[in-house]
């Protein structure tokens, strides 16, 4: 599922292009670990392994610049995502590449193992949030498409 906005999708379009690699990657993934690994310039994954929380205790946030790839491992794990000009959006991180929102869920995903959900930059989400299993292991996949 890509759901994005005809001004992004020149860029979304981009990233078909980088799909072969990161499918090579998780199939030839023997073990999890939670780990950073650099694919290549453009691409970095992020194994993470965390327990599920409310919505209240969980954040939103955006990314100016990478488009993040979240690839289900273990798990299920509930994400909101909601329209960014209805979003009370902070201070900008760009060391990290990213900035911290307000607001409230206007889409829900349920995100289940072995399934991938493709967030573009600047689109607000707020990850983790429990369903029916407590623990989950993913990877985010960083994109970075200029």
């Amino acid at each position: 599922m890509l759901k994005t906005s005809l001004k992004s999708l020149d860029q979304s379009e981009k990233i078909y292009s980088l799909l072969p690699t990161i499918r090579g990657f998780i199939d030839s993934l023997s073990s999890f670990e939670v780990k950073q690994v650099k694919i290549n310039e453009n691409i970095r994954a992020n194994f993470l392994e965390y327990d599920t929380a409310t919505r209240d205790e969980r954040v939103w946030e955006a990314h100016k610049v990478d488009f993040d790839l979240h690839y289900m491992y273990d798990g299920e794990e509930m994400i909101d995502l909601a329209d960014p000009n209805h979003m009370k959006k902070e201070d900008y991180h760009e060391e990290d590449d990213y900035y911290l929102l307000h607001g409230v869920e206007e889409e829900i995903v349920i995100l289940k193992a072995g399934e991938l959900l493709l967030l573009t930059p600047n689109e607000p989400h707020r990850t983790g949030i429990r369903t029916t299993k407590k623990k989950v292991r993913k990877i985010v996949f960083k994109i970075r498409v200029l």
